[in-house]
């Protein structure tokens, strides 16, 4: 294995930050080489001891898909590859999908996913059905494209409690998304941290 990498992983055994330098220099291995999976490893096992090696149960509804202009490699509804057509869920099918979720009391987070580009007043409906069916300690999250503030505080006070939104490692490139956008929805969804740094590196993307 390279030198460095195992001196970066036995510092991270020691619970000793990396540097964002480091992080990128793990991150550069090939996925199947041995650096590579000895760094997801080491991410397995730190979650785990985090969190107690304990999990949630969550499920995931697709309530608004069809050709997506994000264009994302590996997604199935890119709009330069997908077959599929446009789609938004009814109210009575997201309730029918709701109550069996949730039937046997083990699901904890149900998260709600559309395509990068939809009708916000369909998400925000979706958003309100779900929170009144589900039970009351079910999460429910979201998983969806770009969101300004406004949209984020309305989600908010319509039921939404955790929100799945990522800079991903080659965004621009194997997507039509703009890293900067991404990190500005992710300000938008934290209202407690208007100051936020973040700056993604273009050598990443």
């Amino acid at each position: 294995m390279d030198d460095a990498a195992v001196s970066l992983l036995r510092k991270v055994s020691e619970r000793k930050p990396l540097t964002e330098d480091e992080c990128v220099y793990l991150l550069g291995f090939p996925e199947d080489s041995p650096e590579a999976d000895m760094t997801v490893c080491f991410a397995d096992r730190l979650s785990r001891i985090a969190n107690d090696n304990t999990g949630e149960i969550g499920a995931q509804i697709g309530i608004i898909t069809g050709p997506c202009i994000a264009d994302c490699g590996f997604c199935k509804y890119a709009v330069g590859t997908t077959d599929a057509d446009d789609f938004v869920m009814s109210d009575d099918t997201l309730r029918d999908y709701i109550g069996r979720i949730t039937e046997h009391g083990d699901v904890t987070v149900i998260s709600l996913m559309t395509i990068h580009s939809f009708d916000f007043e369909d998400l925000l409906g979706a958003v309100r059905v779900a929170r009144e069916e589900a039970p009351e300690d079910v999460v429910i999250a979201v998983n969806t494209g770009d969101l300004t503030r406004q949209q984020c505080i309305s989600l908010r006070n319509a039921g939404v409690g955790r929100a799945y939104h990522a800079i991903r490692l080659g965004e621009g490139d194997v997507t039509r998304l703009n890293p900067f956008d991404r990190l500005e929805t992710v300000r938008n969804l934290m209202p407690k941290f208007p100051n936020l740094e973040l700056h993604p590196r273009s050598s990443i993307f």
